[in-house]
């Protein structure tokens, strides 16, 4: 019965209270005001304070830079984040002569307002900030662009549907308007787990946020008549989405997916990412070269590879698998429960009566501590082991060292492997000090090892972060393990 109790709190916290949870964090987030020393760090005193009144009566606030070249950028950042996000971009801009206007979204930084959706009302505070543009005396008539990452993206590209007041639009990993905008279930988990809960979480933001969901992007990508640039930073599904947003607007349209960042920062290839924004606006804006006019002419804008590759000594990269911390976090804040519910539980059940005064006897401190050191040095051991029996790599293309960047050992292959070598490599870990000496603590009665088998389980969840983005390709596909960071690229 107590089995039974666990898994039915589990299933009411996963399909009930988890999704409500989340749709709360994304209606009220906590705000990140803008610290008044960010602009001088950034080298951005020209910048002037803005406040506008959305048409709610809600303050939307924000920093302007007046334009040099006669055209300007609406900034708009991403969901939780304020306009400081946005600096390193915004810098590019105004070094190549573009106003931008730095605005935080409403329920963000220092904007009012009491709920944040994804609804009318935020898609008009950027029509709200775009008229603002219109008056200005610096800004070209036609001159006025916006650029918007994750949510931003998606409001951006909504009110470009509204107006022809915006003549460019780029948007990095835009985020979905609803279901109808997520790329199609790659399994049984997305179509009976992750996408239910997904819809789950979608209808909760627009009952908290009382306003509806905006319309399908999908629906209003065939209306715009703008230039779109679409960069596919971020997650998998953040660059899946991505490509459905390019494949479904009209031309003119370019498609740029970053490579070799590790998904924990943005921009990622800051030099090349501000390059490309700026070469975008200055082919899809009006603006003054020096005493000239130059118009916008997009038969000059050079193509983009669809999607970037990377050269390695054995070949094209078709892309590249690199566990985020935010991946890693998020999995393993799924994983806990059921660990608890494996180890724990399961040893509650067998061994009722023991658990008690093992809790009051525990290993001395030194021994815990050791053994957790050896499990971590043992975890890269095992990687490479597997690099050398399972893909037969040869002894001199397998090392183990120590990674001044993440303070930890890492194992490295230096030479292709299969996928399915790889996957016995990645996961060899999670097995023998993860599982085996977890399942042996329940059969021996052992409160300590079961607790150990569990943490050095939980050690390995950016190992199954990388066995979840490989689940789909065919086993005898080329990996290529990267030498500096967890993950591999996939050869072309």
């Amino acid at each position: 019965m107590l089995v039974i109790g666990a898994l039915l709190l589990l299933a009411l916290y996963f399909f009930l209270m988890r999704p409500l949870l989340a749709a709360l964090g994304y209606t009220r987030p906590p705000r990140l005001y803008p610290p008044p020393h960010a602009l001088m760090r950034s080298g951005g005193s020209a910048f002037e304070p803005v406040m506008l009144r959305a048409r709610d009566g809600a303050p939307l606030e924000g920093w302007y830079h007046p334009s040099k070249n006669g055209a300007a950028v609406l900034l708009l950042h991403a969901h939780g984040g304020s306009r400081v996000g946005m600096l390193q971009p915004a810098g590019a801009l105004v070094r190549a002569g573009y106003g931008v206007l730095l605005l935080d979204l409403r329920r963000h930084g220092n904007s009012g307002g009491d709920t944040f959706g994804r609804g009318q009302a935020e898609r008009d505070d950027v029509l709200t900030a775009v008229t603002y543009l219109s008056q200005r005396h610096d800004v070209l008539p036609g001159g006025i662009g916006v650029f918007g990452r994750g949510i931003g993206g998606l409001f951006a590209l909504h009110a470009a549907a509204q107006t022809v007041a915006i003549r460019a639009v780029a948007v990095d990993s835009p985020s979905p308007a609803t279901m109808a905008d997520m790329p199609p279930p790659r399994g049984p988990l997305d179509r009976w787990f992750n996408y239910p809960l997904q819809r789950l979480y979608l209808g909760h933001i627009a009952r908290l946020a009382r306003a509806p969901l905006l319309p399908p992007t999908q629906t209003i990508l065939p209306r715009l008549k703008q230039p779109l640039f679409v960069i596919g930073s971020g997650t998998p599904i953040e660059q899946a989405l991505a490509h459905r947003v390019h494949a479904a607007a009209p031309e003119p349209r370019l498609l740029w997916q970053p490579t070799g960042g590790d998904g924990s920062s943005w921009p990622p290839q800051p030099e090349t990412y501000a390059a490309r924004l700026v070469r975008f606006f200055d082919h899809a804006l009006p603006h003054r070269v020096g005493d000239e006019l130059t118009m916008p002419n997009w038969q000059t804008h050079p193509q983009l590879p669809d999607p970037d590759r990377v050269q390695t000594p054995y070949g094209e990269a078709a892309y590249d698998v690199t566990p985020s911390a935010a991946q890693v976090t998020f999995l393993a804040f799924w994983l806990m429960p059921f660990m608890l519910l494996l180890f724990l539980g399961s040893y509650r059940v067998f061994w009722p009566e023991l658990a008690g005064a093992q809790l009051r006897q525990p290993p001395p401190l030194w021994l815990m501590i050791g053994l957790l050191l050896a499990g971590l040095l043992l975890h890269e051991g095992l990687h490479a082991l597997g690099f050398l029996l399972a893909g037969r790599a040869p002894r001199s293309a397998v090392r183990l060292a120590f990674n001044r960047r993440t303070l930890a050992p890492a194992a490295h292959c230096r030479v292709p492997l299969s996928l399915r070598a790889y996957r016995v490599a990645v996961l060899l870990p999670a097995v023998l000090l993860g599982l085996l000496p977890g399942i042996l603590g329940i059969a021996l009665g052992e409160l300590w090892i079961t607790l150990y088998g569990e943490l050095m389980t939980l050690a390995a969840t950016a190992d199954l972060v990388i066995l979840l983005a490989v689940r789909h390709l065919p086993p005898q596909a080329r990996v290529l393990d990267h030498a500096d960071r967890a993950g591999c690229w996939i050869l072309g």
